[in-house]
C-alpha cells in the first residue's frame, strides 16, 4: 500500500500515520508555527490517553481488578464512599402493620416461621394481597387463618369472561363469596400499564364493566387496594395516571 494510501485511511479515522508524523517533524518551524501545532497537541493528547489507558490495563491485570470497560453489569458491586453514621432498626419501637405482603408462605410451617419473624422485628398484623379467588383462595384462607390475628387475607377478582358480553354477575358474586367466607379486603388490583394483573386479558380499572365492583366491595365492608402506573417500555395506549390508593 503507498504512503498516499496510508494517510487517506488515516484521515478517515483521525490518526495520523508515523510517516505523516514524520514528515510533520521534519518541516521547517515556521510551517509548523502555521497550522500543524494544533494537530500536534490533538496526537499528542491521543497517545497520552492511549498510554493512560494501557497502563490502568496494566496495573488492574496486576491487582487482579476487571478494567471498567470490561465490567459486567452483574458483577458490578460498588463501595459506598460514605461515611456517616448507620443506625440499625432491629425491631419496630411500636407495634406495625405490614399492609403489603403476599401469600409466599406455602406450608402451614412456614407460615409459622413467618410468624415468629414477625414477632422478632415487631409486626403485628400483615395484610396478605393474595389475588386470589376460587379454589386458589380457599386453600389460602385456611393456610394463614392459624393466626387470625396476625394475618387479614384479601382476595382478588375473577376475570373470567371480562372480554364476553355479560361479565359481571358471576365475577361480583364471588366476590361477596370470598367476603363470606372471610375475606377483608380486595387486592391487590394491579394494572402497570398493560392491564389488570391476572386473567383480565389487558383491560384496565376504569373498563365500565368494573363499575359494579367499588359498590359491592363497599357493602361487604371490604377496603380495595389498586396500584396503578404506566411502566417505561408498555405497549399500551392507555393513559392512566401513576397512583397507589
Amino acid at each position: 500500500m503507498s504512503t498516499t494510501t496510508i494517510q487517506s485511511v488515516s484521515q478517515r479515522h483521525c490518526v495520523p500515520p508515523m510517516a505523516h508524523l514524520h514528515d510533520q517533524f521534519s518541516r521547517p518551524a515556521d510551517h509548523l508555527s502555521r497550522g500543524s501545532g494544533a494537530r500536534l497537541r490533538f496526537v499528542a493528547s491521543a497517545l497520552g490517553v492511549t498510554a493512560l489507558i494501557v497502563a490502568m490495563r496494566a496495573l488492574s491485570a496486576d491487582a487482579g481488578v476487571t478494567p471498567p470497560d470490561r465490567l459486567l453489569l452483574k458483577e458490578y458491586r460498588p463501595n459506598s464512599i460514605l461515611r456517616v453514621p448507620a443506625t440499625r432498626v432491629e425491631k419496630a419501637r411500636n407495634p406495625a402493620i405490614d399492609v403489603h405482603s403476599r401469600a409466599y408462605a406455602r406450608t402451614p410451617e412456614e407460615v409459622d416461621r413467618s410468624v415468629r419473624t414477625r414477632d422478632e422485628v415487631g409486626i403485628a398484623r400483615t395484610v396478605v394481597m393474595t389475588g386470589a379467588t376460587g379454589k386458589r383462595f380457599d386453600e389460602l384462607l385456611p393456610l394463614y387463618g392459624r393466626h387470625p390475628k396476625r394475618f387479614n387475607v384479601w382476595s382478588g377478582i375473577d376475570y373470567t369472561g371480562f372480554d364476553q358480553p355479560g361479565f359481571g354477575p358471576a365475577a361480583v358474586a364471588e366476590l361477596e363469596r370470598c367476603a363470606r367466607s372471610g375475606a377483608r379486603g380486595v387486592g391487590e388490583l394491579s394494572d402497570k400499564g398493560g392491564g389488570l394483573r391476572g386473567n383480565s386479558r389487558g383491560r384496565h380499572l376504569d373498563d365500565p364493566r368494573m363499575d359494579p365492583f367499588p359498590p359491592r366491595a363497599r357493602n361487604s365492608v371490604c377496603p380495595s387496594m389498586s396500584m396503578l402506573a404506566r411502566t417505561v417500555g408498555c405497549t399500551s395506549r392507555w393513559t392512566g395516571t401513576t397512583t397507589a390508593s
